[in-house]
């Protein structure tokens, strides 16, 4: 076979680090893809395609090699022995505390779990392990970046390494196919809101020149003004509509336009107030955490582990979470236990430094309990979630309210049209939007008689009075 038909191959770097485990997937690779494909057997030939694709810093090694070590004795083939020669220049003695050492340190970098798998594949050999599927298997388990990957490898401790990846794998795709139907929906959720936004009035009508009236189409204006017009009050031949003569008619190339509306937008008033969020596209826990006034809180003093502590209750959250500073001032502090958990602060990405949780007794008036803390490296107060509160007494829940008590205490309020007279009422507005004057919306001629009738009504119920300004309309 002539070598112009081989293709190329990649140059082994002997200059950076981890060389050992690199050359030995270089020559893997080598032996597998290239010589296995081409079929090359002869191994004078294996020798010297390794020294030719290797590039010329590793045949100055090869050089430089004592000629006892590269020549092949017995049935030994010289591939064979210069392969075992620069294995021996390369790894002369593998440290195996260290090689286990860096293997107990790796962790998920990529999203993909097989490149951690890969990664961690190649450095078992050299840690000398007695079981590597389980070594890796438990690596796995603490180094992933996938907190339901971790819970199902500790939930399960007999799960196989095979059933494990192929659990991760399948969380992945999901992941990502959820992600993929999400950024669909939401494009298609922006596009109909484009629909919706009102566009700038355009008036396909043929402009008015003054001089015909639009709706019977003589001159205009007419004297009188619109009462005098031949067509008001008249029904229309075309369309039958009213107040328009069938010859100007626009109905008869163009639909009838149909108002469209604006979404009404709801005010959304935020509070800072802690709480806990469950989202089931996240992993972990999440917490409000921001420095607010305690005024006007339910803060309560506590004692934890023998110290009078202020704590704040938040019925919302399913953690308690006790910041490391006041750990540190614990009378009898506790022994910290590893934590899976992830706190997130509010509106942030970024999860909170977990030192870990503990078992603490507390005790609130002659209620006391033992209750399970996430200890976190914040300057906050102590924060008390729910069940706690109400193991406490802190807090209760009312779960049912008589309707009658309420109509009863305040019958004034629930009898008749039930309005809300002489009231001041606060709206509230941002102030930081610029405020724009809507057009002023005509009425159509057909309903208006009804909605005199309405209005009338209306201002007899004490709903709405006129105005005494000429210029200003009903007021409710």
């Amino acid at each position: 076979m002539a070598f112009a038909q081989l293709p190329s191959y990649p140059l082994f770097d002997t200059r950076s680090d981890g060389i050992a485990v690199r050359w030995t997937k270089w020559v893997s690779r080598l032996k597998n893809n290239l010589f296995v494909a081409y079929d090359i057997t002869y191994e004078a030939r294996k020798k010297t395609l390794l020294l030719i694709y290797a590039g010329p810093d590793l045949n100055d090694i090869v050089e430089a090699l004592p000629d006892s070590e590269l020549q092949a004795i017995g049935d030994e083939s010289p591939f064979d022995k210069l392969v075992s020669a620069l294995n021996q220049h390369f790894n002369p003695k593998v440290n195996k505390e260290i090689q286990r050492y860096q293997f107990r340190r790796m962790s998920q970098i990529t999203e993909l779990i097989d490149d951690f798998y890969t990664a961690l594949r190649h450095l078992a050999p050299l840690c000398e392990f007695t079981n590597p599927e389980e070594e890796i298997k438990s690596q796995i388990i603490a180094g992933c970046r996938s907190s339901k990957v971790r819970e199902k490898g500790l939930n399960n401790p007999n799960i196989t390494l095979t059933n494990l990846l192929q659990f991760a794998r399948t969380s992945e795709l999901t992941q990502k196919q959820a992600q993929q139907v999400e950024k669909e929906f939401t494009t298609v959720n922006k596009l109909g809101l484009a629909k919706q936004r009102p566009k700038h009035h355009q008036n396909h009508e043929k402009p008015l020149t003054h001089k015909n009236c639009r709706n019977c189409g003589r001159k205009w204006p007419h004297e009188g003004r619109q009462k005098n017009c031949p067509a008001y009050n008249k029904t229309c031949n075309s369309c039958g509509k009213a107040n328009h003569f069938a010859s100007v008619c626009k109905s008869k190339t163009t639909q009838p336009r149909q108002v469209k509306t604006k979404p009404k937008q709801k005010l959304i008033f935020r509070k800072h107030v802690h709480t806990i969020q469950d989202e089931s596209a996240s992993e972990g826990d999440y917490v409000f955490m921001s420095a607010i006034s305690r005024k006007g809180m339910p803060v309560f003093e506590i004692e934890i582990s023998g110290r009078h502590t202020e704590i704040l209750a938040d019925p919302g959250a399913s953690v308690n979470i006790l910041p490391e500073q006041v750990y540190n001032a614990l009378p009898t502090q506790p022994a910290l236990e590893p934590c899976m958990n992830r706190i997130f602060p509010f509106y942030s990405s970024q999860p909170l430094e977990v030192v870990g949780k503990l078992q603490a007794k507390v005790q609130y008036k002659d209620t006391s309990r033992v209750v399970s803390f996430v200890v976190v490296k914040t300057t906050e107060i102590p924060i008390i979630g729910w069940n706690t509160c109400q193991a406490l007494g802190l807090l209760k829940a009312v779960n049912k309210l008589q309707k009658e008590d309420i109509t009863d205490e305040f019958s004034d309020v629930f009898s008749g049209l039930g309005k809300l007279q002489d009231h001041k009422v606060k709206l509230h507005i941002d102030e930081t939007i610029q405020p724009v004057a809507q057009k002023y919306r005509r009425i159509p001629f057909h309903i208006r008689k009804q909605l005199d009738k309405h209005l009338d009504k209306e201002e007899e119920m004490g709903v709405s009075r006129r105005g005494q300004d000429l210029h200003l309309g009903l007021v409710l």
